[in-house]
């Protein structure tokens, strides 16, 4: 039987299914999808984020740090291409 890490390297995720993982990890809505798309897609600079403490739902910060795991996730994915 394979390891974990070599299964995962046989089989890795669909970059669906990354992104669909890290949003429920981090308890994004389905809304903030489009503005993680944003980001992904380049149309949307990162660095323009930032939690104003104003108890927004998606927080910006939560984005963010979502956004960073979904690259993550990616780059795992691609790693073995």
């Amino acid at each position: 039987m394979k390891s974990t890490k070599e299964q995962y390297l046989l089989f890795p995720p669909d970059p669906e299914q990354v992104i669909a993982r890290e949003m429920q990890r981090f308890a994004i809505h389905y809304s903030g999808r489009s503005k993680l798309e944003k980001l992904l897609s380049g149309e949307e600079n990162p660095n323009s984020l930032y939690c104003c403490h104003g108890g927004c739902d998606p927080c910006n910060q939560s984005i963010l740090e979502c956004f960073a795991a979904i690259q993550q996730g990616l780059a795992q994915t691609t790693e073995r291409l």
